[in-house]
């Protein structure tokens, strides 16, 4: 497997577990129970964790945006063939 391929996947895997990941943090600071005394220190580091979760969720919006390794993807099926491309030479 190439680099530019398993940068693909990569980059399409980060976003949904980036996703399910700060859907968690939300969870556990919405229905957790929380032992007296210390909420806000449980609530500062759940939210750091969800703020550094949506700064992940983010690079990979703007890595698939300006094309990155995302912009190169061929698909074959028992239908056909599909492919995307961001070269300058096949774009008409």
């Amino acid at each position: 497997m190439d680099l530019r391929r398993l940068l693909t996947y990569a980059l399409l895997g980060a976003g949904p577990a980036l996703s399910a990941y700060g859907a968690w943090l939300t969870w556990i600071v919405a229905y957790d129970v929380w032992p007296a005394g210390t909420e806000a220190q449980r609530l500062s580091i759940l939210g750091e964790a969800l703020l550094c979760t949506l700064a992940g969720i983010g690079l990979v919006l703007v890595a698939i945006a300006v094309g990155g390794p995302v912009g190169r993807i061929s698909v074959k099926t028992k239908l056909g063939e599909a492919e995307m491309s961001d070269d300058k030479e096949s774009a008409s």
